[in-house]
C-alpha cells in the first residue's frame, strides 16, 4: 500500500480491540490482515468462498477510500491468496490506471509434481481430483498451462468445481 504510512492510523483505530492486538509489526500486509478479518467476521459462520472474497473485496475498497481521503496521489497495488486450507481466493489488483499490475498466474489440472527439475500439471480428466496452483510467475514451461489471473478480479476456487472469477470494483 503506496502512502500506507498515512493511512495507518486511520485502519488501526478502525479495528477490533482482538484484531488490533494481533498485529505485532508495522507492515501494511499485517494491519490489512487484520481489516480482513474484522470483515469476514461480520458474516456468520461457516464461511464459504463467496464470503472470504467479498470480505476481502469490502477490505480493498476501505483502504483505497481511506488512500483517496488522506493520501491521493498513492495507489496499492495487491497480490494476495486466502485460504482457510479448503478453500482459495487468490487476489491480483491495482488502483493506478498510471502502474502495471503485478503478475499472477494460476494453472489448473488434475494434479501436479515435480520431476526431473520441471513441474508438471497433470491434465483434467473424469476423475473428481481438481487442483488449482497460484504463483506470481509462471513455474514451468509448459505455457498453456498457465493463465492470467486478469487485473483487478478474484479467483475463487474450491474442490469439486473450476475456478470462477468476479472483477473488484474500482
Amino acid at each position: 500500500i503506496h502512502g500506507f504510512q498515512f493511512i495507518k492510523r486511520t485502519l488501526q483505530n478502525a479495528l477490533s480491540d482482538e484484531t488490533f492486538h494481533w498485529i505485532e509489526g508495522n507492515t501494511d500486509t499485517e494491519h490489512f490482515y487484520a481489516l480482513f478479518i474484522d470483515q469476514l467476521n461480520t458474516q456468520p459462520p461457516p464461511h464459504t468462498t463467496q464470503h472470504i472474497a467479498d470480505s476481502l473485496i469490502r477490505t480493498i475498497q476501505q483502504v483505497q477510500e481511506w488512500l483517496s481521503q488522506k493520501a491521493p496521489s498513492n495507489y496499492m497495488t495487491l497480490n494476495l491468496v486466502v485460504s482457510d486450507g479448503y478453500r482459495m481466493v487468490a487476489i491480483r489488483y491495482i488502483s493506478s490506471d498510471e502502474q502495471p499490475a503485478k503478475s499472477l498466474h494460476y494453472a489448473y489440472g488434475r494434479s501436479c509434481e515435480h520431476s526431473d527439475g520441471q513441474l508438471h500439471i497433470h491434465p483434467l480428466d473424469n476423475s473428481q481430483n481438481h487442483m488449482v496452483l497460484v504463483s506470481s510467475e509462471k513455474l514451468s514451461n509448459k505455457q498453456e498451462d498457465w493463465q492470467k489471473v486478469p487485473r483487478n478480479h478474484a479467483l475463487l476456487y474450491e474442490p469439486g468445481y473450476p475456478p470462477s472469477f468476479i472483477s473488484i470494483p474500482e
